[in-house]
């Protein structure tokens, strides 16, 4: 019985260690076409402003999409066509040995529960949180605000753009 809870204890010590350590990634370079060099999908649609006395002021409320992109290599807008369900299979994989250790769907582990998280975050700050979240948390104000609340610090788990992207579109089917 001492064996059962010592090993335990350890999973559990070295689960929290691997979602609390640090670490400095660098921006990530992109050959054109990627997703980071995604221009506006229609440049010709003129955007109508009403005249108002009002301060404009919108609250973003959980069931609307923040536009913020965040800070980090993604810098453009990600165009969310079709779920691809080989990218869906990757990230999932992916999300499984990297974020489900500190996040589940519908509970807070150690991390926010991500449960619809594509309908109230844009993907590119969803994928900036993932490769860069130490910049992200001294950076970002929403970032900023999940860090007071959870008092957990996003470890940086060395994800790469492509992993960020699959595990994006693993999140799309989660909602």
């Amino acid at each position: 019985m001492k064996k059962i809870v010592w090993i335990l204890g350890v999973t559990l010590l070295l689960g929290v260690w691997s979602c609390s350590s640090g670490g400095e990634q660098k921006p990530v370079d992109t050959p054109v076409g990627s997703i980071n060099q995604v221009e506006n999908p229609n440049p010709k649609a003129k955007t109508i402003k009403k005249a108002s006395t009002e301060p404009q002021q919108k609250t973003v409320q959980p069931e609307e999409k923040s536009e913020n992109i965040g800070v980090g290599p993604i810098t453009k807008a990600i165009p969310m066509g079709d779920i691809d369900p080989a990218l869906v299979s990757k990230g999932e994989t992916s999300f499984k040995t990297k974020c489900a250790m500190c996040h589940s769907f519908n509970a807070k582990i150690i991390g926010p529960p991500l449960q619809c998280i594509t309908k109230q975050r844009s993907g590119a700050w969803i994928m900036n949180m993932m490769m860069n979240p130490d910049k992200m948390i001294k950076e970002d104000p929403d970032a900023k605000k999940l860090f007071e609340e959870f008092k957990t610090p996003m470890s940086n788990m060395s994800i790469k753009q492509d992993e960020a992207r699959a595990i994006l579109e693993f999140l799309r089917t989660k909602c």
